[in-house]
């Protein structure tokens, strides 16, 4: 879609049309905002966690840049909850990030394998 969308800009006869230049611009924004998210959760998966952080910054930089705008097009009807899903995109990103980050400091390759190695012991405390 975003290659789809650069393209579409360049072509004869469009390019004067500056309210549909102005809505391709948003979409392939948003579009880049969601490919970086996706791609942040498999470096997530892959713990890969500086890499994720980089992309989730990356994805939240896109979103912050498509905030407050609207599609003016009719062309782009199908795509006019676009507001709605930044808004559940950016939630997504910021738990996305708290989690690589903690996963970073933390330097845990498998989070499961280091709690079960641990064990608790009660003192009795007598009075």
């Amino acid at each position: 879609m975003v290659q789809l969308s650069g393209e579409l800009q360049g072509l004869q006869g469009i390019e004067n049309d500056k309210k549909f230049q102005n809505d391709l611009e948003l979409l392939v924004k948003v579009f880049k905002a969601f490919r970086c998210y996706y791609m942040a959760l498999t470096c997530q998966g892959n713990r890969q966690w500086a890499e994720a952080l980089a992309l989730y910054q990356r994805a939240e930089t896109y979103i912050n840049q498509t905030e407050g705008k609207q599609l003016g097009d009719s062309e782009f009807t199908k795509y006019s909850r676009v507001g709605q899903d930044l808004v559940h995109l950016r939630s997504l990103v910021n738990s996305g990030k708290c989690a690589a980050h903690a996963q970073n400091i933390l330097g845990v390759e498998d989070i499961n394998a280091a709690m079960s190695g641990l064990t608790v012991r009660s003192k009795k405390v007598c009075t």
